[in-house]
């Protein structure tokens, strides 16, 4: 158990008390989200959840006219981006992440498949 006086100097702060990870069909194409729950022991709301959406960023290389910068291609990176889905709050991980499933089915496509 996390001891309080070790995030003391924090406004809030929240425990990851599990993760799901799935794949389905939004936006004409399969996309790959991570919805977390999140229990808050100093909340009022025990456990809400996060949606997160894996994209592909470009990372652009420093410019090449700066000194002493060798010269790099641009990459591609896949990151998290937080995904907009409406708040849930319950007294349960699981059902917290059931809610959030719920919302994300809402805005699924038919044909889409978990992986």
């Amino acid at each position: 158990m996390l001891n309080p006086s070790n995030v003391d100097f924090c406004s809030e702060y929240y425990i990851l008390e599990k993760a799901i990870e799935v794949v389905t069909k939004i936006g004409g194409g399969d996309r790959q989200f991570r919805i977390e729950a999140l229990h808050g022991p100093e909340s009022v709301i025990p456990y809400s959840a996060r949606c997160y959406m894996r994209v592909d960023v470009a990372i652009q290389p420093a410019h090449p006219d700066a000194p002493g910068k060798p010269e790099s291609k641009s990459e591609t990176v896949s990151v998290w981006a937080q995904y907009d889905l409406p708040g849930t709050a319950t007294d349960s991980a699981d059902v917290a992440i059931e809610q959030a499933l719920g919302l994300l089915r809402e805005r699924s496509e038919p044909g889409g498949k978990c992986a």
